[in-house]
Parts: C-alpha cells; structure tokens; sequence
C-alpha cells in the first residue's frame, strides 16, 4: 500500500515557494513541531509506552519481535528518531522512514500464548492490527498533549484540537483507517476515556516484565539517575488505574516533587538556552547526557 496524501480536513503545511518534496508535512509554526522540539516532552515516553504495553497485542508483538529489555536505549533512540522524522524532516525522509515502520509491523504476527484480560490464548495479533495502530498513535497524541501542559504550558481547546489536527497527519501516514480514526478532538477524548475504562486494555505478566525494563534499564550512571525521575514522572502523569495495574507507588512526597519540577520548568523555560529546552536532535546536549550518557547517542 502507497503513502496515503493528508486529507482534505487536515492542516496542509506547505508554503508556496519551496517544492513539495523538499519540505515536511508541517509548516515551521505548526504547534505539533512547537510541542515536539521541547526536550521535558520526552518525559512523557513512560506514560506512554506503559500504555501502549497495556494493549495485549502490543505487549505480545514487543516481547516476542523486539530487543526491548536488552537494548532499551537504542530502541528509545529508534522512536525519537523516527517521530523527528514525521514531524520535521523532508517528505523524501519521512517516505523512508514509513517505509520501513511498515515492513517491520507486517511480519509481527503470533498468538499471545496466555490469557490477557478477557482475550484467550489462542487469541491471534497482527503487528498491522488497526485498532492496535490507533491505541499506539494514540497514546502518543495524549501524553503528548498531556506533559506539554505539565511541563510547559496549558493549551486552549482551540491550541489542543490544533494540534491534534496536525497529528491525524501522522494518522494517515500511519495507514490507520478513517473509520476507526476520531476526527475531532472531542471524540478523541471520548475514545480515549472508553479505553481508560473499558476492558480492551488489560496489564499482563508480560506487560509487566516489559515496563520494568523501561522503568528500571540496567544502563549507565547517568541514564540510571534520569530512570528515576522518569519513574515518578510516569506514575504522576499514568491514570490511576494503570498506575496501581503496574504497582507504581504515588505518595505525598513524589507529588510535591513533580509539583515542584513542574512549576520550575514552567517558570524557567522561557530563560534557558535551547542546548537544555530542545529535543535532542534539535540541538538538545543535555537531553543526550541525561539518556545516553554522552553528547551523541552510542549508535
């Protein structure tokens, strides 16, 4: 299947006076690459990959297809690199990027092997599952949306379907069908509120053992320091349910704590140089530092 073009109800990001081909699919104001370079978003990537991990078919298709728990900085790098890709680089290099996320999900397929909320085990995934691809991408667009506001700054509804319009872009790149995609932004919070709720999502033995690994990498000085603010970080930003679901401790001193960070990175952000507020391969140094330990991710 081709890459689809952005419909006709999604924000077309293109000036008139630089080829197509030559630019992204966002315009350089467009608020999904004002949200994405700020490097405090990335602090959300727990909340998301645990959620995401809560979908049966995505835990099985990570434990049974990935190097997830023995290489868990690089796969963190493949996914930042592969958002930085969609979001601000040329067609030409967001097309190969899609390429191969593509040909990787086509050959996940298997069985889960154990029963999983109220799937048995004979139960089959599929790494192009639809409804699997929308819970994926849409994990993303709310903790996105959510640390943003956290971290830096409240959205008006206007800014918050803003940007979800800019991300059903990613949507169509994704290939997730239109029928099953939420078009507003109202009906994206209603969907999500069903899978908060609802009995789709289910954390399993292997959910488990797989957040452990983002949530306590066996990794060097510096990522090991930066696991532990992500560890309060993702139990302050997870909805209840999942937080007790994964046995994630929340008390009064870890809310005071992410209280108190978060109105200081509110307070600094407009103050510090882009080496500390930008993602990391925007220009952000200390985002590299705190991840990978170095400058420069090890490859």
């Amino acid at each position: 299947m081709g890459i689809k073009q952005p419909k006709s109800n999604h924000r077309e990001p293109i000036p008139d006076d630089i080829p197509i081909e030559d630019q992204g699919y966002f315009k350089p104001e467009s608020l999904i690459r004002q949200i994405h370079r700020e490097a405090v978003v990335l602090l959300g990537g727990g909340r998301a990959i645990l959620l995401q991990l809560a979908h049966p078919f995505v835990a099985a298709g990570v434990d049974d297809y990935s190097n997830f728990k023995s290489n868990i900085l690089q796969r963190l790098y493949r996914t930042i690199l592969f958002m930085h890709n969609l979001v601000f680089q040329d067609r030409q290099t967001a097309r190969e990027a899609l390429k191969h996320f593509h040909a990787m999900h086509k050959r996940i397929r298997g069985r889960l092997g154990h029963r999983s909320g109220q799937l048995s085990p004979d139960t089959t995934y599929s790494g192009v599952d639809p409804r699997a691809k929308l819970w994926v991408y849409a994990t993303f667009v709310d903790t996105n949306l959510t640390t943003y506001q956290k971290f830096v700054k409240p959205l008006s509804q206007v800014e918050r379907q803003q940007y979800y319009s800019d991300s059903l872009v990613l949507a169509d790149l994704m290939e997730i069908p239109e029928e099953i995609l939420p078009q507003t932004y109202t009906e994206f919070q209603e969907y999500m509120k069903t899978m908060f709720t609802g009995e789709t999502l289910a954390v399993t033995n292997t959910a488990q053992n797989l957040a452990n690994a983002v949530l306590y990498p066996d990794v060097g000085l510096f990522p090991t320091l930066s696991a532990g603010l992500l560890r309060t970080v993702t139990a302050g930003l997870l909805p209840q349910r999942f937080r007790c679901e994964y046995g994630l401790t929340w008390n009064s001193n870890q809310k005071l704590f992410v209280q108190g960070f978060s109105s200081s990175t509110r307070l600094l952000r407009p103050f510090v140089p882009s080496w500390i507020w930008q993602s990391p391969l925007l220009g952000g140094k200390l985002t590299y530092l705190l991840l990978w330990g170095t400058e420069k991710p090890g490859g």
